[in-house]
């Protein structure tokens, strides 16, 4: 079995089909471990790095969905406000007793669509910022690894 190890199969020893021992085998399997370990050490170190830059758009993300909900919640209660005063004044409606009410309804439909609004673009920006990053470490990721591997290639070349 050990007469069919290669130097193409040696993941970056120089063992010669003459000298291809348990021993170098052992190696190779070493080496390829280390390799592996190192692979899983550069991308758990991604996924924390990833974890904690997403830690707060959960969040963010609730505000951009709630605050025009909010927003709604109050133009009912401006008009609920407005209906009640057009109640109370009989038949003496006034467009001043409409006007509180509707005022109230129209700043928080207008304050829960900015804040909503804003938070939407801003959870929108932070993750495209997030995913080129992924993107960047991914590559960097591979190139380290391919340079991990590259003394493999030069030795199997020769």
């Amino acid at each position: 079995v050990l007469a069919y190890f290669t130097p193409r199969f040696t993941l970056g020893l120089t063992a010669t089909p003459e000298r291809t021992d348990d021993h170098d085998i052992l190696e190779i399997f070493k080496n390829t471990a280390h390799r592996l370990d190192i692979q899983t050490a550069v991308e758990n170190m991604g996924n924390v790095e990833i974890a904690r830059l997403e830690k707060g758009l959960p969040t963010l993300a609730t505000i951009a969905g709630g605050a025009p909900m909010i927003g709604f919640l109050g133009t009912v209660l401006g008009m609920v406000q407005a209906f009640f005063n057009m109640a109370n004044a009989g038949n003496n409606i006034d467009i001043t007793l409409l006007s509180s009410g509707i005022y109230t309804a129209m700043i928080t439909t207008v304050g829960g669509l900015i804040v909503g609004i804003l938070a939407y673009f801003g959870y929108n920006y932070l993750t495209a910022q997030i995913s080129n990053l992924m993107f960047k470490m991914e590559t960097a990721t591979i190139d380290f690894m391919d340079l991990l591997h590259e003394p493999a290639d030069k030795e199997e070349e020769k």
